[in-house]
Protein backbone atom coordinates (compact mmCIF):
# COMPACT_ATOMS: atom_id res chain seq x y z
CA UNK A 1 0.00 0.00 0.00
CA UNK A 2 2.78 2.43 0.66
CA UNK A 3 4.66 2.06 -2.55
CA UNK A 4 1.37 2.85 -4.60
CA UNK A 5 1.29 5.58 -2.54
CA UNK A 6 5.09 6.76 -3.46
CA UNK A 7 3.91 6.13 -6.75
CA UNK A 8 0.84 7.98 -7.11
CA UNK A 9 2.81 11.31 -5.64
CA UNK A 10 5.08 10.48 -8.44
CA UNK A 11 7.96 8.92 -6.71
CA UNK A 12 9.75 5.37 -7.43
CA UNK A 13 8.57 3.81 -4.18
CA UNK A 14 11.97 2.39 -2.73
CA UNK A 15 12.16 -1.23 -1.33
CA UNK A 16 11.15 -1.51 2.21
CA UNK A 17 12.60 -4.26 4.53
CA UNK A 18 9.82 -4.37 6.05
CA UNK A 19 6.04 -2.88 7.12
CA UNK A 20 7.85 -0.85 9.52
CA UNK A 21 10.56 0.52 7.27
CA UNK A 22 7.71 1.84 4.77
CA UNK A 23 5.31 3.59 7.22
CA UNK A 24 8.50 5.51 8.49
CA UNK A 25 9.16 6.06 4.86
CA UNK A 26 5.91 7.20 4.32
CA UNK A 27 6.33 9.57 7.17
CA UNK A 28 9.52 11.57 5.99
CA UNK A 29 7.49 11.90 2.37
CA UNK A 30 4.78 13.19 4.01
CA UNK A 31 7.06 15.71 5.62
CA UNK A 32 8.83 16.26 2.20
CA UNK A 33 5.55 17.36 0.93
CA UNK A 34 5.05 19.97 3.73
CA UNK A 35 2.30 22.65 2.37
CA UNK A 36 0.52 20.19 0.37
CA UNK A 37 -2.79 19.48 2.36
CA UNK A 38 -3.07 15.23 2.36
CA UNK A 39 -6.06 13.02 3.53
CA UNK A 40 -5.46 9.55 4.06
CA UNK A 41 -8.09 7.28 3.43
CA UNK A 42 -7.59 3.67 5.23
CA UNK A 43 -10.83 1.70 4.21
CA UNK A 44 -12.60 -1.01 5.74
CA UNK A 45 -10.45 -1.47 8.57
CA UNK A 46 -10.99 -4.87 10.40
CA UNK A 47 -11.82 -4.87 14.45
CA UNK A 48 -8.83 -4.94 16.78
CA UNK A 49 -6.72 -2.91 13.76
CA UNK A 50 -6.24 -0.01 15.95
CA UNK A 51 -2.04 -0.68 15.68
CA UNK A 52 -2.89 -0.63 11.76
CA UNK A 53 -4.45 2.75 12.59
CA UNK A 54 -1.88 4.17 14.90
CA UNK A 55 1.01 3.68 12.47
CA UNK A 56 -0.60 6.15 9.72
CA UNK A 57 -1.12 8.70 12.40
CA UNK A 58 1.61 11.73 11.57
CA UNK A 59 1.48 14.74 13.68
CA UNK A 60 1.34 16.95 10.29
CA UNK A 61 -0.59 20.61 10.41
CA UNK A 62 -1.97 19.07 6.77
CA UNK A 63 -2.29 15.53 7.05
CA UNK A 64 -5.67 13.86 7.96
CA UNK A 65 -6.61 10.34 8.80
CA UNK A 66 -9.45 9.39 8.15
CA UNK A 67 -10.68 5.41 8.51
CA UNK A 68 -13.90 3.62 7.96
CA UNK A 69 -14.87 0.25 9.67
CA UNK A 70 -17.61 -2.40 10.51
CA UNK A 71 -16.65 -1.23 13.97
CA UNK A 72 -15.79 2.50 15.84
CA UNK A 73 -12.52 3.29 17.21
CA UNK A 74 -13.28 5.95 19.63
CA UNK A 75 -10.10 6.44 20.83
CA UNK A 76 -8.73 8.18 16.93
CA UNK A 77 -12.11 10.38 17.83
CA UNK A 78 -15.49 10.81 17.51
CA UNK A 79 -17.13 8.18 14.96
CA UNK A 80 -19.24 9.31 12.33
CA UNK A 81 -21.52 6.35 12.49
CA UNK A 82 -23.83 6.05 8.59
CA UNK A 83 -27.14 4.66 8.32
CA UNK A 84 -27.22 1.64 5.39
CA UNK A 85 -28.66 3.64 1.77
CA UNK A 86 -31.86 3.31 0.39
CA UNK A 87 -32.12 0.44 -2.07
CA UNK A 88 -32.61 3.26 -5.17
CA UNK A 89 -29.51 5.47 -3.78
CA UNK A 90 -27.59 2.46 -3.37
CA UNK A 91 -28.44 1.44 -7.02
CA UNK A 92 -27.35 4.66 -8.41
CA UNK A 93 -24.55 5.21 -6.42
CA UNK A 94 -23.32 1.99 -7.53
CA UNK A 95 -24.36 2.69 -11.29
CA UNK A 96 -22.01 6.14 -10.80
CA UNK A 97 -18.94 4.41 -9.37
CA UNK A 98 -19.19 1.54 -11.19
CA UNK A 99 -19.14 3.96 -14.45
CA UNK A 100 -21.96 1.77 -16.15
CA UNK A 101 -24.89 3.75 -18.00
CA UNK A 102 -27.65 3.01 -20.39
CA UNK A 103 -24.93 2.70 -23.63
CA UNK A 104 -23.15 -0.05 -22.00
CA UNK A 105 -23.48 -3.69 -23.00
CA UNK A 106 -21.94 -4.90 -20.02
CA UNK A 107 -24.62 -3.99 -17.60
CA UNK A 108 -24.95 -6.64 -14.97
CA UNK A 109 -28.85 -7.90 -14.38
CA UNK A 110 -30.76 -6.48 -11.79
CA UNK A 111 -30.52 -9.67 -9.82
CA UNK A 112 -26.57 -9.15 -9.64
CA UNK A 113 -26.68 -5.73 -8.44
CA UNK A 114 -29.15 -6.46 -6.21
CA UNK A 115 -26.95 -9.07 -4.49
CA UNK A 116 -23.63 -7.21 -4.72
CA UNK A 117 -25.69 -4.23 -2.55
CA UNK A 118 -27.11 -6.82 -0.13
CA UNK A 119 -23.46 -8.49 0.75
CA UNK A 120 -22.41 -4.96 1.16
CA UNK A 121 -25.57 -3.63 3.06
CA UNK A 122 -25.37 -6.85 5.48
CA UNK A 123 -21.19 -7.02 5.99
CA UNK A 124 -20.46 -3.36 6.54
CA UNK A 125 -21.55 -0.38 8.28
CA UNK A 126 -19.24 2.85 8.24
CA UNK A 127 -17.79 4.36 11.07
Amino acid sequence: MVERVFEHLGYEAPKFQNDEEGINQLGLLLRKLKGSPTLMILDDVWPDSEDLVEKFKFHLSDYKLLVTSRVAFPRFGTPCVLKPLLHQDAMTFFFHYARLDSNCLNIPDEDTIQKVLLLNHTSSSSA
